[in-house]
């Protein structure tokens, strides 16, 4: 039944066998980035605690973490053009895993973020690494194989805040949680390393590079202003409300973990469905909706009581709605473009700056005004995200016609 399962994927997709098994193995890989980047909301009081400092001080885990990951794309990112693929995404998945069993344990803000800082250092890398590789592998099918990758992030997501849910009352459970999430990238980061076949591109980094024109880094640089706003917007979110509803003492801890985790189930099932409609609806449209969905939600936020039924539907439809707004921009963009590391790395550095800046920004303003402020700061942040997001599509539309013309002449 697995083989005929197999055989039906790679019919599917035009692909071998062993690049279902890389698809398979970055999807594994992505789960852990999702694990790991849904694990910390819900565990900030406790680190707040075991480092003797405020949850709104803590806001640095944010900016560090996403410190390392913007300067891993423009450095270490470059890798993914010279090195093997599977074999550097099993090293830094590996190397992250090492860095989360330390998180539990260190009780200066500095080492934490540090510890933070180069976890995203290597998870920059296998970012960068498996959607270029998809892109390699599957070329003008990639499509929903990266809506699917980001899909296990989702995932992973999702599944993290369960954990801490399930052991957040117990002694040493924070600690277990990341102990959980470590066993799992070592074990992942174990089964890269001994991968073969890693994909290859179609031509040289040095042809890809003289044949990249000035109007594909505008499209790169637009693509990475809208990611910019779009994950500082969902680490602000996802980030910063368990805190919000426990900072209203409407609901215990466990209820706000499991709330949280509201958010991620609907990511996830968001980022299935994405999935689908990838391969029958224009990108462009899926996108629209989605922003305009994550607006509605927040507005709900602001304008409705914080009652129990709003506080469980409100991080469902954001999370629902946020879900294919990263994958889906970033194959509209790869659609027009030779995708290298390089390029990709680019892309990639305006959501780490997103992700370092925002939610930092935002956790300073939640600790000086109060947590009534995360639905307008983050209904501001789509807002603009919407703005970037009409930049980018009049920009597709004019590439579009001129290359529509290119071929007519």
């Amino acid at each position: 039944m697995i083989a005929s399962f197999r055989t039906r994927i790679d019919r599917a997709l035009g692909a071998q066998p062993h690049q279902i098994q890389n698809m398979l193995a970055y999807f594994a890989a992505f789960g852990g980035l999702g694990l790991l980047g849904s694990l910390v909301g819900p565990t900030l009081p406790t680190l707040a605690e075991q480092t003797g400092s405020r949850v709104g001080a803590l806001g640095l885990i944010f900016f560090l973490r996403s410190l390392g990951f913007s300067i891993g794309t423009v450095t270490l990112g470059r890798l993914v053009d010279r090195v093997k693929i599977n074999q550097l995404m099993g090293a830094c998945v590996f190397a992250d895993g090492l860095a989360v069993i330390l998180i539990p344990s260190l009780h200066s803000n500095w080492l934490l973020g540090a510890a933070f800082m180069f976890a995203g250092l290597m998870e920059s890398v296998i970012a960068v690494a498996a959607n270029t590789g998809i892109v390699w592998m599957y070329n003008e099918r990639a499509n929903p194989v990266i809506t699917g990758l980001h899909f296990c992030f989702g995932l992973g997501a999702f599944i993290a805040p369960l954990i801490v849910a399930q052991l957040i009352n117990q002694a040493e459970g924070v600690k277990l949680s990341y102990w959980i999430v470590s066993a799992y990238l070592l074990l992942v980061g174990a089964t890269l390393l001994l991968r073969a076949h890693s994909p290859l591109p179609s031509e040289s980094h040095e042809e890809a590079r003289a044949a990249t024109t000035r109007s594909d880094y505008v499209l790169v640089a637009v693509t990475s202003m809208m990611l910019f706003f779009y994950v500082g917007a969902e680490i602000s979110f996802s980030g910063w409300y368990f805190t919000f509803l426990t900072s209203l003492n409407v609901v215990v801890e466990q209820t706000a973990a499991y709330m949280n985790s509201a958010f991620w189930l609907a990511f996830t099932a968001g980022r299935l469905i994405a999935v689908l409609l990838s391969m029958r609806v224009k990108s462009q449209t899926i996108l629209l909706v989605a922003l305009l969905g994550c607006l509605t939600a927040m507005g709900m936020l602001i304008l409705l009581p914080p009652l129990p039924a709003v506080l469980w539907l409100v991080p469902a439809l954001t999370g629902f709605f946020m879900a294919p707004i990263f994958p889906v921009g970033f194959a509209w963009a790869s659609e027009s473009l030779r995708l290298t590391g390089r390029l990709t790395g680019i892309i990639f550095m305006g959501d780490s700056i997103g992700a370092m800046l925002l939610p930092w920004l935002a956790g300073m303003l939640l600790d000086t005004t109060g947590p009534q402020m995360l639905a307008p700061t983050v209904f501001l942040i789509m807002f603009l995200n919407l703005a970037a997001y009409l930049i980018m599509r009049r920009l597709v539309a004019h590439r579009q016609k001129q290359a529509g013309a290119a071929s007519t002449s």
